[in-house]
């Protein structure tokens, strides 16, 4: 769960261009008409406006992770049932996993709006070409990180509502899952809208699209700066999965 966060940092101090070609679901890059080089611009502002949206939610969200999934999160006893136990630790993998989706997002949101103020941007038609052409890792990343911190925070609420709330807690489970299938569904098709164009720039078709390309632009990253921090978070991740292959199949067998 630290490869987001440590890979933030590394590719935020590997340089200032983001802009990779992806090998999968590839930005489309339309050519432009006379009268859209008429209306080119500096666009820099309003780049640093959108990422500084993404950065308020994000930190919101983190300030409300730490209470609930660690301080006052369901602490783990000695006579907890086995199921209780599972429920607990599903508690606390979501808590991690969602503070480092959150953490990994501000981190984003900062550096491009730090970038954006030192560096000198080239006037383009609208603010998604900017985005598409020089801070693609960073809005990819700041949105895949945003969206599955926030679908993180639902599943914790969820979580913690089945924990501690008894047979109502179901209710709430269902209720929470209904406004995670909706905030899914909105979000595909803003993704799917891209710059409202049907010829413009389009990061991606739906959110599973958008996590994909955020995995792409992490792996082209890696094979393109050849920086320590990036090998450490993808080797500390592959030793978080195994470890939590491990642990359930350790649990499975003691069933």
């Amino acid at each position: 769960v630290g490869v987001m966060a440590a890979t933030a940092l590394a590719v935020a101090t590997g340089g200032t261009s983001w802009t990779f070609a992806g090998l999968v679901g590839p930005v489309s890059h339309p050519q432009q008409s006379a009268s859209e080089k008429s209306s080119l611009a500096d666009r820099g502002a309003e780049a640093a406006g959108l990422f500084n949206n993404i950065r308020g939610v994000a930190s919101f969200l983190a300030g409300g992770i730490l209470p609930l999934g660690f301080f006052a999160g369901p602490k783990l006893d000695k006579e907890d049932s086995p199921r209780v136990k599972r429920q607990k630790s599903v508690h606390y993998l979501l808590a991690s996993g969602t503070a480092c989706c959150l953490f990994t997002a501000i981190i984003f949101a900062t550096i491009a709006v730090n970038k954006l103020a030192e560096t000198p941007t080239r006037p383009t038609a609208n603010v998604v070409e900017l985005l598409a052409n020089d801070y693609e890792l960073a809005w990819v990343g700041c949105n895949a990180n945003l969206l599955l911190g926030l679908m993180g925070f639902a599943l914790m609420l969820v979580s913690f509502a089945l924990i501690s709330w008894g047979p109502i807690g179901q209710v709430s489970a269902c209720m929470l899952g209904s406004a995670l299938c909706l905030m899914i569904a909105c979000v595909n098709e803003g993704i799917a809208r891209g710059d409202g164009s049907e010829t413009g720039h389009h990061f991606s078709s739906n959110l599973a699209g958008l996590v994909l390309r955020y995995f792409v632009l992490l792996a082209q990253s890696a094979i393109r700066s050849f920086s320590p921090l990036l090998l450490a978070s993808f080797l500390l991740a592959v030793v978080a999965i195994a470890s939590l292959a491990r642990e359930a199949s350790q649990g499975t067998t003691a069933q």
